[in-house]
């Protein structure tokens, strides 16, 4: 027996549509993980060859570590101070400073002159600004900053200290809005943790900081 097989008519052929096409999924960083591997980037001193964005893209990196702040108040303010080297990327001032600010040689760093009266020790990051934001939107890795380094330590001797140091830390590398934006070394960027880091380790106080 001869089977017939129905012919389909002309101007009825089915045409294949492709599927659309499907953005790939961030990674998403496993906090309980025993195998995630951390990093410190912007180590003063060191010869930085790569922007924390081009790091970042290491897969076999979780967690990137800025590093340091090395002191909790600075130039008789009460501002501590950062010290970061950062790959050099030009970009932009800024639009609405006014002064001009100054900008070191092979760093991305602006700090204006009314700012560096009142905070010596810190200074505006625009690379970092971007690039910590990418990091851990497109990357998905953790950004934390080092509190510490070598032959530094906390000189907090009380819980009013402590807690004003912790304000502090907020309204600089938190959500942005608690403090003028020019103070903020990484811009409207947020840090995911603080890491300390301090040979030798202080002797500290029992000091409870209410969260934010």
């Amino acid at each position: 027996m001869t089977s017939v097989v129905p012919a389909i008519p002309s101007g009825n052929v089915p045409v294949p549509v492709p599927a659309p096409a499907v953005e790939p999924l961030a990674p998403v960083f496993n906090p309980r993980s025993a195998s995630n591997v951390a990093t410190y980037y912007g180590l003063p001193g060191s010869d930085v060859t790569k922007s924390l964005l081009e790091t970042c893209a290491d897969p076999n990196v979780d967690i990137l570590i800025l590093g340091f702040l090395t002191d909790v108040t600075f130039g008789g303010t009460i501002y501590p101070r950062l010290q970061l080297v950062c790959a050099f990327s030009p970009l932009p001032q800024r639009q609405t400073l006014a002064n001009t600010p100054e900008q070191s040689p092979g760093l991305t760093s602006l700090q204006p002159a009314t700012i560096k009266l009142l905070a010596p020790g810190l200074s505006y990051y625009p690379t970092l600004e971007s690039d910590i934001t990418l990091c851990q939107a497109k990357h998905g890795k953790k950004i934390f900053l080092s509190i510490g380094g070598a032959g530094n330590s906390l000189p907090l001797t009380s819980d009013q200290a402590a807690i004003a140091f912790a304000d502090r830390l907020w309204e600089l590398f938190g959500p942005a809005g608690h403090v003028d934006p020019f103070f903020r070394p990484f811009g409207s960027a947020v840090i995911d943790g603080l890491d300390l880091s301090m040979s030798p380790l202080p002797s500290l106080p029992s000091i409870s900081i209410p969260p934010h």
